[in-house]
């Protein structure tokens, strides 16, 4: 019977030792403190270690809408983890990466190096971008803005055209004519300025002929006059309307 408890007992103890893809694996018995000491001579207790998962998390505290890269990578302690590429928002531009929300922390660069020795978070820092708003005027001259991003724009002089009134600022860009009480600026822009035709009256004199129908009409420059009244006059061949070269 004894001699069947000390063959249990160095059972329990052995360890068996086999090699799989050249990394070396262990099969042996956990002891805890309510385990019944089987092994009949003296003998080491080895200790084993699990290692503890760890990762790197990227986020910022703009509040604004930002594109951040990710991390899937596994780390345990002192593996060297490489910090991501730089975070985007509209508007903003990416500074660094801090350990602390407000910037406070260690900085690091995309492409750094980092010793993992726990979980960390990496927090994207950014500061307002400056854009240029180029406004293109008729003649072609040119007016130069610089404002900071989600700013609004403080227009130039308007732009002038005979025949037209001034309507506002075409942004190239967005393909919109700009409104500057609300539109704000996230990149660089261009502007053109939009000219509506004015319109005019036109009253017809029929220099002693019979009276016009209709004796006025409304007209839009730079298009055709249309439709114009007839008129007659004993005697005379109507021969068209004319305009005063003082008049044009």
């Amino acid at each position: 019977m004894k001699k069947n408890k000390a063959l249990r007992g160095l059972i329990a103890a052995l360890i068996i030792t086999t090699f799989i893809s050249g990394s070396l694996a262990y099969a042996a018995t956990q002891i805890t403190p309510t385990t019944i000491v089987e092994t009949p001579n003296d003998h080491t207790l080895t200790a084993r270690w699990r290692a503890i998962e760890y990762r790197v998390t990227y986020s910022t505290a703009l509040e604004r809408e930002t594109v951040l890269p990710t991390d899937d990578t596994v780390y345990i302690w002192d593996d060297e983890a490489t910090v991501k590429e730089a975070g985007t928002s509209i508007g903003y531009v990416f500074k660094e990466w801090n350990t602390d929300p407000a910037g406070n922390g260690t900085s690091y660069a995309p492409d750094s190096k980092i010793t993992v020795n726990g979980d960390i978070a990496l927090y994207a820092m950014f500061e307002l971008g400056t854009y240029s708003a180029s406004f293109k005027y008729k003649d072609n001259s040119e007016q130069l803005v610089t404002t900071t991003g989600h700013s609004l724009i403080n227009p130039p002089a308007d732009d002038s055209m005979i025949g037209y009134d001034f309507a506002g600022w075409h942004c190239v860009e967005k393909d919109m004519l700009w409104n500057f009480d609300s539109n704000t600026i996230v990149e660089d822009l261009t502007f053109t300025p939009v000219f509506v035709a004015k319109e005019f009256t036109v009253y017809f004199d029929s220099n002693g002929g019979s009276a016009p129908e209709p004796a006025s009409k409304t007209v839009t420059y730079d298009e055709a006059y249309g439709e114009l009244p007839t008129v007659t006059k004993p005697g005379y061949i109507f021969e068209g309307w004319y305009i005063d070269e003082d008049n044009n």
